[in-house]
């Protein structure tokens, strides 16, 4: 749920069934201070989302996710905008400018050019005017082995700092990276386009952790600096010679998952085992991702291309010893399988490849669902205190994560 409230008693009809027209809606959370509209476009934006959250006011900073937009309010969102601008908006360009001024700007320029699948993707920009200055230093988000990064929309709340996904290349096709090398050498070139210089901050979730290992390594070859990288359940592979085919590829994130014990029988490959994720996870259920795939007919076989593709570059990575500071965030449900030495599950593993300090937080979750508003929320005051200098408080809950492609958390 994208909001709780604590009422004494449900409503009732007459028949006994529960009277939804009479619950109070929820209140909001606006962190923002209210400035009134200004132009037709703002106005007409306004009205949109007062319907859509049931405010009375909306001012032109209030942010959309902040507010409790989810992947449903999203797509009635780029749904209404045809219907009032006589054009549409991209969900990238939702992501972009998720203010009303923001989205009016967009609307102005048809659109924006915020790529949903490009590989770096604008979740709260800012970064390029101000990122020099300390407290407004760009966060970095690396994808787990899907290639996609809109889970860490999940962050937004957690942590008041620009925030840019790092994404798959080939999640439209195209040409794949032959070694982590090479994606951390692209992610640094798309990383300078908005911070021309560190100290970088990272945040890489699952194989994002390697990658953000690398992206430091090679940072620091250059004469660059990190002031952090946090790993969310990151893990280096078992450096073996011989990769394992995609059957027992399938079978080990199955394990890793914990949904091997109730399959009668196992994916043989990337793309069944993409369809079979997809499906326990109600991908195609999700309104935005139905446009995704109205867009692009081939995106479960380009994200199962990839998957297949960042598997075998993951096993091949050997890592270098970084002098950074390493905060891991260690998902503490975990499924205790033998995963057939494809990883070293353990997050001590790491410190042999760690010059500098090493910090582990355990998170009550599982792998998967480090991303969602509990853990998030933990997470995210961690990363407060450590890089905002903020002192410990309470979790702050948010709604689940924004059009969070469901199978972005579906393996990783």
């Amino acid at each position: 749920p994208s909001a709780w409230i604590e009422l004494a008693a449900l409503p009732m009809t007459a028949s006994g069934k529960l009277d939804r027209k009479a619950l109070r809606p929820p209140e909001r959370d606006r962190r923002s201070a209210y400035v009134a509209p200004r132009t037709e476009a703002e106005r007409k934006l306004a009205s949109i989302w007062q319907q859509i959250f049931k405010l009375d006011r909306v001012g032109i900073h209030d942010n959309f996710f902040e507010l409790g937009g989810d992947s449903l309010s999203a797509a009635e969102l780029v749904a209404a905008l045809p219907r009032h601008f006589g054009s549409e908006l991209s969900m990238g360009a939702l992501f972009e400018g998720s203010t009303i001024a923001g989205l009016a700007a967009a609307l102005e320029r048809s659109g924006g050019d915020n790529d949903p699948l490009g590989a770096l993707l604008a979740l709260r920009g800012g970064g390029r005017e101000r990122a020099a200055e300390h407290q407004q230093r760009p966060l970095f988000c690396i994808h787990p082995v899907t290639g996609v990064g809109w889970a860490f929309a999940g962050m937004l709340r957690q942590i008041e700092l620009p925030l840019y996904a790092l994404q798959s290349r080939g999640l439209r096709g195209g040409a794949l990276p032959g070694s982590i090398e090479e994606i951390a050498a692209d992610y640094i070139a798309q990383m300078r386009k908005v911070q021309p210089q560190g100290p970088y901050r990272l945040l890489g979730w699952s194989l994002g952790g390697l990658i953000g290992h690398a992206v430091a390594a090679q940072l620091q070859r250059d004469g660059d600096t990190v002031e952090l990288l946090a790993m969310m359940d990151s893990y280096p592979f078992a450096a073996e010679p011989a990769l394992p085919d995609e059957a027992q590829q399938a079978q080990a994130v199955l394990k890793f998952l914990g949904f091997h014990h109730r399959l009668r029988e196992a994916p043989q490959d990337m793309r069944a085992l993409t369809e079979l994720l997809c499906q326990e996870y109600e991908v195609f259920s999700n309104p935005l991702v139905q446009q995704v795939l109205k867009d692009d007919a081939k995106l479960i076989e380009h994200v199962a291309a990839v998957t297949r593709n960042n598997l075998t570059l993951a096993r091949r990575y050997v890592p270098q010893r970084i002098d950074a500071d390493v905060l891991f965030f260690d998902a503490k449900r975990k499924e205790r399988v033998d995963l057939d030495g494809l990883l070293h599950y353990r997050a001590n593993a790491w410190q042999a490849h760690v010059a500098g300090r090493f910090d582990v937080h355990e998170v009550d979750c599982h792998h998967q669902t480090m991303l969602e508003p509990r853990a998030a929320a933990h997470i995210g005051r961690v990363l407060r205190e450590r890089l905002l200098g903020e002192p410990a408080q309470p979790a702050r809950l948010d709604p689940p994560p924004p059009a969070a492609l469901s199978l972005v958390a579906a393996y990783s």
